[in-house]
């Protein structure tokens, strides 16, 4: 995964629906002692953190 990519975060263990966000699409940033930052797409840009212990991250895009 390299910075600039197009990436989808899913949460392994889906939550309650009605309360949270269960997917989130954005730009690849950084990755920092194995957690992922991403610009999301949501409504507005965000900067959020998907640890791998919680989160499956994948590319949909890479940045060439």
């Amino acid at each position: 995964m390299k910075i600039g990519d197009l990436v989808i975060a899913t949460r392994k263990e889906p939550w309650d629906l009605r309360t949270s966000r269960n997917r989130y699409m954005g730009i690849f940033i950084k990755e920092r002692r194995d957690d992922k930052y991403i610009e999301c797409f949501t409504g507005g840009e965000t900067t959020a953190r998907f640890d791998p212990e919680s989160w499956d991250v994948e590319i949909i895009n890479e940045n060439w």
